[in-house]
């Protein structure tokens, strides 16, 4: 009798496990471009832009120019891929802007927006030194 009830209270509970909601947690705040003002800087923050790129998404680089980076597609849950582009903006400097997408979305919570803001700051730290 005993195994029965083990049984039967194992399979409620997981049933119950089943039916509980996911907490979805509301994407953070995201974190303005980086933006380079000198080619010596640009070279250096487009540099940080592909190892960061590399490390957070887990993918290796697809395209790499002095315009666009890409990785190649995420194959597995809960992986990114990632792009980034330099856009030369109206008043003389470069901004850096990225993406990232998640393999599938539903399981990633925010995953990929954490992995931008990460992006952002090494993108921004590499270019401290010139300011």
């Amino acid at each position: 009798m005993k195994p029965l009830y083990f049984v039967l209270a194992g399979s409620l509970l997981l049933g119950l496990g089943g039916c509980a909601q996911r907490v979805v947690e509301p994407p953070p705040a995201i974190k303005p471009a980086p933006v380079c003002k000198s080619e010596q800087q640009c070279s250096a923050m487009w540099s940080a832009a592909m190892n960061s790129m590399q490390n957070l998404s887990g993918m290796r680089l697809q395209i790499a120019n002095d315009y666009m980076i890409q990785t190649f597609n995420a194959i597995r849950f809960n992986t990114l891929s990632a792009s980034a582009r330099r856009r030369p903006m109206p008043d003389g400097t470069t901004a850096i802007e990225a993406t990232f997408n998640c393999y599938h979305g539903m399981y990633c919570n925010n995953l990929q927006y954490k992995a931008l803001n990460l992006f952002i700051d090494d993108v921004n730290m590499a270019g401290k030194g010139f300011e």
